[in-house]
Protein backbone atom coordinates (compact mmCIF):
# COMPACT_ATOMS: atom_id res chain seq x y z
CA UNK A 1 0.00 0.00 0.00
CA UNK A 2 1.19 3.52 -0.77
CA UNK A 3 0.50 6.63 1.29
CA UNK A 4 -1.54 8.01 -1.64
CA UNK A 5 -3.83 4.97 -1.48
CA UNK A 6 -4.22 5.36 2.28
CA UNK A 7 -4.95 9.09 1.86
CA UNK A 8 -7.69 8.27 -0.67
CA UNK A 9 -9.29 5.90 1.85
CA UNK A 10 -8.97 8.51 4.59
CA UNK A 11 -10.84 11.05 2.47
CA UNK A 12 -13.51 8.46 1.60
CA UNK A 13 -13.95 7.94 5.36
CA UNK A 14 -14.34 11.62 6.25
CA UNK A 15 -10.80 12.98 6.54
CA UNK A 16 -10.71 16.65 5.57
CA UNK A 17 -7.49 17.25 3.68
CA UNK A 18 -5.90 20.60 4.34
CA UNK A 19 -3.93 22.77 1.98
CA UNK A 20 -0.92 20.93 0.59
CA UNK A 21 2.41 21.97 2.04
CA UNK A 22 4.94 23.27 -0.44
CA UNK A 23 8.32 21.66 -1.01
CA UNK A 24 9.87 24.86 0.36
CA UNK A 25 7.82 24.61 3.58
CA UNK A 26 8.77 20.96 4.09
CA UNK A 27 12.47 21.67 3.46
CA UNK A 28 12.35 24.62 5.87
CA UNK A 29 10.78 22.36 8.49
CA UNK A 30 13.44 19.68 7.94
CA UNK A 31 16.18 22.31 8.40
CA UNK A 32 14.56 23.51 11.63
CA UNK A 33 14.22 19.90 12.77
CA UNK A 34 17.77 19.12 11.60
CA UNK A 35 16.55 15.81 10.18
CA UNK A 36 14.98 14.42 7.03
CA UNK A 37 11.39 13.26 7.13
CA UNK A 38 10.59 9.76 5.85
CA UNK A 39 9.35 9.84 2.25
CA UNK A 40 5.84 8.57 3.03
CA UNK A 41 5.20 11.18 5.72
CA UNK A 42 6.80 13.86 3.55
CA UNK A 43 4.46 12.88 0.69
CA UNK A 44 1.49 13.03 3.08
CA UNK A 45 2.40 16.60 4.05
CA UNK A 46 2.91 17.61 0.42
CA UNK A 47 -0.52 16.15 -0.44
CA UNK A 48 -2.62 17.59 2.37
CA UNK A 49 -0.44 19.58 4.75
CA UNK A 50 -1.45 17.23 7.56
CA UNK A 51 -5.20 17.84 7.42
CA UNK A 52 -7.75 20.51 8.10
CA UNK A 53 -7.59 21.88 11.64
CA UNK A 54 -10.59 21.04 13.77
CA UNK A 55 -12.01 18.48 11.32
CA UNK A 56 -14.26 15.89 12.94
CA UNK A 57 -12.32 12.86 11.70
CA UNK A 58 -8.67 13.73 12.30
CA UNK A 59 -7.21 10.18 12.19
CA UNK A 60 -5.32 10.05 15.43
CA UNK A 61 -5.18 13.84 15.66
CA UNK A 62 -2.58 14.25 12.94
CA UNK A 63 -1.12 17.73 13.16
CA UNK A 64 -0.63 20.16 10.30
CA UNK A 65 2.89 20.98 9.17
CA UNK A 66 2.44 24.50 10.54
CA UNK A 67 1.80 23.06 14.02
CA UNK A 68 4.39 20.29 14.22
CA UNK A 69 7.22 22.21 15.88
CA UNK A 70 5.02 24.10 18.33
CA UNK A 71 3.20 20.91 19.40
CA UNK A 72 6.53 19.11 19.90
CA UNK A 73 7.63 21.99 22.11
CA UNK A 74 4.36 22.00 24.09
CA UNK A 75 4.69 18.28 24.82
CA UNK A 76 8.51 18.47 25.32
CA UNK A 77 8.89 15.46 23.02
CA UNK A 78 12.31 16.25 21.61
CA UNK A 79 13.66 17.34 25.00
CA UNK A 80 12.57 14.13 26.68
CA UNK A 81 12.97 11.79 23.69
CA UNK A 82 15.67 13.12 21.32
CA UNK A 83 15.12 11.75 17.83
CA UNK A 84 11.35 11.43 18.08
CA UNK A 85 9.05 13.74 16.14
CA UNK A 86 5.50 13.79 17.45
CA UNK A 87 3.02 14.03 14.55
CA UNK A 88 -0.31 13.79 16.36
CA UNK A 89 -2.19 12.83 19.45
CA UNK A 90 -5.43 11.27 20.55
CA UNK A 91 -6.59 11.76 24.11
CA UNK A 92 -3.52 11.09 26.29
CA UNK A 93 -1.53 9.26 23.61
CA UNK A 94 1.11 10.90 21.40
CA UNK A 95 2.11 9.37 18.07
CA UNK A 96 5.63 10.00 16.78
CA UNK A 97 8.12 9.06 14.10
CA UNK A 98 11.38 7.66 15.43
CA UNK A 99 14.03 9.42 13.35
CA UNK A 100 17.07 8.12 15.25
CA UNK A 101 18.02 5.47 12.68
CA UNK A 102 18.80 6.64 9.12
CA UNK A 103 16.67 4.89 6.51
CA UNK A 104 14.05 3.74 9.02
CA UNK A 105 11.30 5.71 10.71
CA UNK A 106 9.00 3.48 12.72
CA UNK A 107 5.83 4.96 14.14
CA UNK A 108 5.76 4.87 17.92
CA UNK A 109 3.33 5.85 20.66
CA UNK A 110 3.81 7.18 24.17
CA UNK A 111 1.65 8.67 26.87
CA UNK A 112 1.55 12.43 27.40
CA UNK A 113 3.10 11.98 30.83
CA UNK A 114 5.77 9.53 29.63
CA UNK A 115 9.34 10.31 30.53
CA UNK A 116 11.08 6.94 30.06
CA UNK A 117 12.16 5.28 26.83
CA UNK A 118 10.52 2.10 28.18
CA UNK A 119 7.18 3.90 27.70
CA UNK A 120 7.78 4.28 23.94
CA UNK A 121 5.94 1.53 22.04
CA UNK A 122 6.59 0.62 18.43
CA UNK A 123 3.26 0.66 16.56
CA UNK A 124 4.40 0.06 12.96
CA UNK A 125 7.49 0.02 10.75
CA UNK A 126 6.36 3.15 8.87
CA UNK A 127 3.79 5.92 8.77
CA UNK A 128 2.09 4.25 5.79
CA UNK A 129 1.85 0.88 7.54
CA UNK A 130 0.43 2.54 10.66
CA UNK A 131 -2.19 4.50 8.73
CA UNK A 132 -3.08 1.50 6.52
CA UNK A 133 -3.88 -0.53 9.64
CA UNK A 134 -6.19 2.18 11.02
CA UNK A 135 -8.12 3.54 8.04
CA UNK A 136 -11.19 1.43 7.20
CA UNK A 137 -11.12 -0.37 3.84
Amino acid sequence: MTIDGVLERMIENGFKAGLPASEIQVRRFERELDASLPEDYRSFLLSCGGGEPGAFEAWRGLWRLADLMSMNRVYHVQETFPGLLAIGNQAYMVYALDLREPGAAPLVSLGLSSSLWDDVLREADSFTEWMDERVPQ
